[in-house]
């Protein structure tokens, strides 16, 4: 991931220093941190040029709204892989991955159990759906991403929660169950909004 606070100019001096510490000479996927409104196009072109290079399989992009995806898609040739945004049932970003799904932009969430947020974690829907189906309220959550085609990136602190997290194959969420955790969307963020944030914070 690119921490993009500098110009372009600084991109493939970071993969190369990335590549390096991973040991390897390609990456999988390579990502703009954040569209910092005076860099992220500039940036997104040296991507482009790495991808072209064929010293990256796919690149993408983080915490971008819907109009940053369109400045890029605007100004650039390739059209971003991944967006890697804040997304949980309290920030369900709906016109996100809409947006995603017509363009063909994968939405990855980050915090998809908003840093366990008790508030969510305990929150009755959630505990109600998960006592029904015989799982717990994060493996709830990442089945509702799942359904919605969201790639849910949870953080776990031992291998019973790893192994908790990808157990959620065994059972599906009906529409009126999808629907009762989507009436939890409240537009809340537990990290920066990139439309609102002071840029000298990040």
């Amino acid at each position: 991931m690119y921490p993009n606070r500098d110009s372009g100019g600084y991109v493939r001096e970071a993969f190369n220093r990335s590549c390096k510490k991973l040991g390897v000479k390609k990456l999988g996927l390579y990502l703009l941190h954040f569209p910092f409104p005076d860099t992220y196009i500039d940036c997104w072109k040296e991507f482009e040029k790495l991808y072209k290079e064929g010293l990256v399989d796919a690149i993408g992009v983080c915490n971008c709204e819907v109009h940053h995806l369109q400045t890029i898609m605007e100004t650039c040739e390739i059209v971003p892989f991944v967006d890697q945004v804040e997304c949980h049932p309290y920030l369900a970003q709906d016109d996100l991955l809409a947006f995603g799904k017509e363009h063909g932009i994968q939405i990855e969430a980050y915090s998809p159990f908003a840093r366990n947020l008790p508030d969510l974690i305990y929150n009755p829907i959630l505990k109600g759906i998960a006592k029904t189906k015989g799982k717990n309220v994060h493996q709830v959550i990442l089945r509702w991403d799942f359904q919605r085609d969201v790639i849910a990136i949870p953080k776990a602190s031992s291998m019973q929660r790893i192994e908790q997290n990808c157990d959620i194959f065994d059972f599906t969420l009906s529409d009126e169950e999808m629907s009762r955790i989507q009436s939890l969307n409240k537009g809340f963020r537990i990290r920066f909004n990139p439309d609102t944030v002071d840029y000298a914070d990040l």
